[in-house]
C-alpha cells in the first residue's frame, strides 16, 4: 500500500488519501463493506488498483435494537466509515452491507455519488466485483482520443 501521492510524491497520512499538496484524488473509488458490524474499506485508483484499505469493527451485533448501546455504536460505525470516506474525497463510493440502517445512515452522510450493491457478497467478492467494474470502465474510456489521433 502506497503512502505517497500518487501525482506530486508528497507523504500522506495514511494510504490513498486526498494530497492537499498538488490536489490529487489518489483514491477516487472507495468500496464500503459492512457485514455482522464490521466494516471493511478499501481505496482504488480510476482503473481499479487498490490504494489502500481500512477495517473498523463495531458492537452493533452484540446490542439489542432500540437499546441506547446498539444507538452509540451505529454512530460509532458509520463516523469512522464516513470520516474514512471524506479523507479520500472520492468521485464515487460502492456499497454492499446487511444491516437496513447501517446503509440508510451511511447513504445520508456521504455527499458523494454512491452505488448500492442490492445483493449480499462477502467482502472478498465484493471488492474484487468493484475492481473488474472500474478496470472494464477504464479500459472503456481510453478509446476517448482527439479524432485526428483516431485516422
Amino acid at each position: 500500500m502506497c503512502n505517497r501521492c500518487l501525482r506530486c510524491g508528497k507523504k500522506l497520512e495514511k494510504p490513498g488519501d486526498y494530497c492537499l499538496y498538488c490536489g490529487n484524488l489518489n483514491s477516487p473509488v472507495v468500496a464500503v463493506h459492512v457485514n455482522e458490524g464490521v466494516a471493511h474499506l478499501t481505496f482504488f485508483t480510476r482503473d481499479g488498483r487498490v490504494v489502500g484499505a481500512e477495517k473498523f469493527k463495531s458492537y452493533l451485533n452484540e446490542y439489542k435494537r432500540g437499546s441506547s448501546e446498539y444507538a452509540a455504536s451505529l454512530r460509532f460505525l458509520v463516523g469512522k466509515v464516513v470520516d474514512e470516506v471524506y479523507r479520500k474525497k472520492p468521485l464515487r463510493v460502492y456499497i454492499n452491507c446487511d444491516n437496513k440502517e447501517v446503509i440508510e445512515e451511511i447513504l445520508a452522510e456521504i455527499p458523494y455519488e454512491k452505488v448500492v450493491f442490492k445483493s449480499r457478497l462477502d467482502e472478498k467478492e465484493f471488492t474484487e466485483r468493484v475492481s473488474r467494474i472500474l478496470s472494464l470502465t477504464h479500459s472503456l474510456k481510453l478509446v476517448e482520443k482527439p479524432p485526428e489521433t483516431k485516422i
